[in-house]
């Protein structure tokens, strides 16, 4: 039996078939071969936590996030 369309793409893959390569040490969630994981302050996190952190840090020190970003701020 010949998995995928002959000729043309090959049979997709599920990444989370293959080994872990690390946790996250905010979730704990697998991290995988090829997947982006991040660090911050430090600690290896998952696309999911990064961008939770990020959302929090934004809502709660938005010129913090700005001054970081080089976001020129001005009253208007």
């Amino acid at each position: 039996m010949l998995r995928g369309t002959p000729g043309l793409h090959p049979a997709l893959t599920d990444q989370q078939d293959g080994r872990d390569v690390g946790l996250c040490m905010r979730c704990g969630g697998e991290l995988y071969p090829g997947e982006m994981g991040y660090m911050w302050e430090d600690r290896q996190i998952c696309p999911d936590c990064f961008k939770r952190v990020v959302t929090v840090w934004l809502e709660e020190s938005s010129r913090e996030v700005a001054a970081a970003l080089g976001v020129e701020m001005r009253v208007l």
